[in-house]
């Protein structure tokens, strides 16, 4: 499963949208104002490449694969019954992918998430989720990133190619470049008219004489009428 997030409206979307209410006589309530820009400072990651959304995000499409997909509607008018669930003997390992641009550096960057089958079985059950050797919660849960430059443009499918893998983006050659070729019907066509082109080109000489004569009688002429 792959899966597109625009970045740049999910940046818009954590900008501070709640209106903080004017103070005593329509003056601004600065205070206020400065909390909700700090709340708001806090939803935006350090790193933008290391963003807890996709975590989320990741989380939602592996659970997907195996918990049937119910409406908003559906969940408001009753209650799921957990006889529904599927058996956590039906989870398991998935690798998913997630596609997203970014605008500073001109590239794609592709996420791409393996989660196991015991990290979705702590989500199954909570309240049983399974230790380690160790005795700390089983992780099971890992996120890599690949940057893929959009420029140069040839290549860029190779290069994306090798980000996401075979499974998506089909058997390619790595090391060669993929380039645009033309049909033979196209070949054939632009030879005929580059011989046609040619000839017309030998034609011209044999006319030139013609008009080089009449300009030649037209200038006798005039020169003639400038003596008399």
């Amino acid at each position: 499963m792959v899966c597109y997030i625009d970045m740049v409206k999910l940046a818009s979307s954590r900008n501070p949208y709640c209106r903080v209410r004017s103070g005593p006589r329509g003056t601004p309530n600065e205070p206020v104002a400065r909390l909700s820009q700090i709340g708001a400072r806090k939803l935006i990651p350090s790193n933008p490449e290391r963003d807890p959304y996709l975590a989320g995000v990741f989380l939602a499409m592996a659970q997907s694969h195996f918990y049937p997909h119910l409406s908003s509607r559906d969940t408001q008018k009753r209650r799921i019954d957990h006889r529904e669930r599927p058996p956590s003997s039906s989870l398991e390992d998935v690798k998913l992918q997630i596609l997203t641009h970014d605008i500073a550096t001109s590239a794609f960057i592709v996420y791409t998430g393996h989660v196991t089958k015991e990290f979705l079985c702590i989500f199954h059950n909570p309240f049983k989720a399974i230790p380690d050797d160790n005795g700390s919660t089983i992780s099971g849960f890992k996120i890599e990133y690949t940057s893929v430059p959009l420029w140069p443009f040839l290549g860029l499918r190779e290069r994306i190619g090798k980000a996401f893998g075979q499974d998506v983006a089909g058997l390619f050659n790595a090391d060669e470049m993929e380039t645009f070729r033309r049909a033979p019907e196209e070949s054939r066509n632009g030879t005929e008219k580059r011989k046609v082109a040619k000839s017309s080109l030998k034609e011209e000489p044999a006319d030139k004489p013609a008009h080089a004569a009449k300009r030649q009688c037209r200038s006798g002429k005039d020169s003639a009428d400038i003596a008399t």
